[in-house]
């Protein structure tokens, strides 16, 4: 329809450009006939030719009305035909306010957001790089504690393992005794427990969660029977490293007052066990504590009894 009416119009356009040309060109004409067409046509002709001219005009004129209002009344019977879509799409303007009106505020509102994220962004940016800066220390600092954490567990285990400054064999000297020979015997020993110790704590440092490796790391060295259970509680060692380690304290700790002689066969139990920890202590024990393993069970079997 809209293209119908578009070529009705430029119809029209071409059809008033031609009559225009028309009346210009007959008004010439007369003009030129009023100054030179004396000598050609008489003066009742000239006449003559005048009024046939205005009346050209006159009807050109009136056609030209004519095809106006036509053209009008054709223009306003199509306004009135899309009067109904116009009507609709007012309406549907009105309707699609207030969600215009939503999108408009929407939009702001995740403007202001995006320059508030902005802000917050570079904020944190700030807070980033100043804790980058003190990377470093605390990597000293961490380094420094977890020194201080290895000496202060080697001072518990020598504070455990010292004797008291006025024990003496019970009975006095034993005549029959080497007092060097216990002397030495008291030293493996200790050195026998301060080894076990080491092989605890090389549990603990093999322990890749750094929580649960910090926690055995607080634990107190003065109390090795609840490191050892916790270990074993949680499958870092097995059931026999376990017994084994609960044995050697005990029998240690019995003879730290050194009231009572360390004799060789108690040296003697003492490096069995130290040699099933060193290969209990150094493998990797599954997750759930293990039972003892054969060959544990048979150095147990021929480890000597301690003679008290």
């Amino acid at each position: 329809m809209l293209s119908l009416v578009g070529s009705a119009l430029r119809g029209a356009g071409w059809l008033f450009v031609i009559v225009l040309a028309a009346i210009g060109l007959a008004a010439t004409v007369i003009k030129v006939t009023e100054q030179y067409g004396s000598s050609l046509w008489s003066r009742e002709q000239l006449d003559l030719l005048a009024v046939y001219g205005k009346l050209a005009w006159t009807e050109g004129k009136n056609a030209l009305e004519t095809i106006t209002w036509a053209l009008a009344a054709f223009g306003l019977v199509v306004a009135l035909g899309r009067l109904k879509t116009i009507a609709k799409l007012i309406a549907d303007f009105r309707e699609s306010k207030g969600s215009i009106f939503e999108l408009s505020t929407t939009i702001t509102g995740v403007q202001s957001s995006v320059a508030a994220v902005k802000g917050s962004a570079a904020a944190l940016e700030a807070q980033v790089s100043r804790f980058s800066d003190l990377a470093p220390v605390v990597t000293s600092t961490a380094e420094k504690l977890e020194d201080a954490l290895k000496q202060l567990a080697d001072l518990q285990r020598i504070v455990v393992s010292e004797q008291g400054p006025d024990a003496v064999p019970d009975g006095g000297a034993t005549p029959t005794v080497d007092a060097d020979r216990l002397e030495e015997n008291w030293q493996k020993l200790r050195s026998f427990w301060f080894a076990n110790g080491e092989r605890l704590d090389a549990v603990i440092e093999r322990i890749p969660n750094s929580r649960v490796r910090s926690r055995f790391r607080r634990m107190p060295k003065t109390d090795y029977p609840s490191i050892i259970h916790a270990l074993t509680e949680e499958g870092r060692i097995s059931r026999a490293a376990c017994e084994l380690s609960l044995e050697l304290h005990k029998e240690f700790l019995s003879h730290r007052s050194r009231k009572k002689p360390v004799t060789d066969s108690i040296v003697g139990a003492a490096q069995v066990r130290d040699a099933m920890l060193e290969q209990e202590l150094n493998t990797i024990v599954p997750s759930l504590p293990a039972e003892i393993t054969p060959m544990s069970e048979d150095l147990r079997k021929n480890a000597p009894e301690p003679v008290n």
